[in-house]
């Protein structure tokens, strides 16, 4: 599905309003992709999008288990323009993009983003 790739990444870069240096980074990330994927449904209401984070869920527990790394790529899916061009490119037609995210492998994680303490977080 190089197509779909180059089709999304050639939108973001088009649509959305950032600085040369973010747009070239996402668009190579997008190129870099060995995978592209789009959860989507035929309805866009609160209980469907939770659905949709479910079975995101699923995908990313089940590609973590087989040592596959799962990028979110939502950003793209923020602006109607690039939202309805992302659904014309669907083949299965008459649904809307949900969720949007990469899969590939990739290097283990030596460090992690460091948290806020809880006591910091909760009231």
């Amino acid at each position: 599905m190089p197509w779909l790739v180059s089709k999304v990444a050639q939108l973001v870069v088009t649509y959305l309003n950032m600085g040369k240096g973010t747009a070239k980074k996402d668009s190579g990330v997008l190129m870099s992709a060995p995978l592209l994927a789009a959860l989507s449904s035929p309805a866009n209401d609160r209980r469907t999008q939770v659905k949709v984070g479910q079975a995101l869920e699923r995908v990313w527990l089940q590609a973590t288990n087989l040592g596959i790394r799962l990028h979110p790529m939502n950003k793209i899916l923020q602006l109607p323009e690039i939202k309805a061009e992302v659904t014309k490119l669907i083949p299965m037609g008459d649904v809307m993009p949900q969720l949007t995210f990469r899969l590939g492998y990739a290097e283990p994680e030596t460090a992690y983003t460091p948290r806020r303490p809880l006591n910091e977080v909760l009231i």
